[in-house]
């Protein structure tokens, strides 16, 4: 994750294949020349909405519930603010 991303970033890689081989003990690896690009990313949003029912939320275990965790990891927000009865 690239926290405070606000525009495009540009990364470097390798783009030739790497290959490895068993030696023995005292042989030589032998050496490629290596080929270079580049990634460009864009940052983007994804959002998404669900609801669950009322008896999932009742059985959800107390505290660290599954069924009550929404938005960023960590945050916990009381049941009645985020469900939708169904």
């Amino acid at each position: 994750m690239l926290p405070g991303l606000r525009s495009d970033l540009t990364l470097n890689r390798e783009t030739q294949e790497v290959t490895y081989d068993w030696l023995a003990e005292l042989e030589e690896a032998s050496s490629a020349d290596s080929e270079y690009g580049v990634v460009h990313c864009s940052p983007h949003r994804l959002a998404g909405l669900t609801s669950i029912s009322t008896q999932l939320n009742a059985q959800a275990p107390d505290g660290d519930s599954t069924a009550s965790t929404f938005g960023m990891p960590g945050q916990f927000l009381p049941a009645e603010q985020n469900f939708e009865r169904i």
